[in-house]
């Protein structure tokens, strides 16, 4: 299971306690606001969530698996 962080930047106040706390080096400060840097490196902790007194980030979880390259190759035609 693979998890998404998503930090709405509306609510964002720049404080840098979700970078701060994010034992994945998964945030990064950028432009004076957080950003979802790494996003494959999230391990759904919720740390980051936790700290951020402005509700300005969530986790999701994603239950998608990732297909394998042959079988992405199959369906690589099909129209979406």
């Amino acid at each position: 299971m693979a998890f998404v962080p998503v930090v709405d930047e509306e609510k964002c106040k720049g404080c840098e306690e979700c970078v701060d706390n994010c034992t994945a080096a998964v945030l990064e400060m950028v432009e004076g606001f957080a950003y979802v840097g790494r996003s494959e490196n999230c391990q759904g902790c919720g740390n980051c969530v936790q700290v951020c007194d402005y509700d300005a980030i969530k986790v999701i979880k994603d239950n998608r698996q990732a297909l394998s390259p042959t079988l992405a190759s199959l369906f690589k035609d099909l129209p979406e």
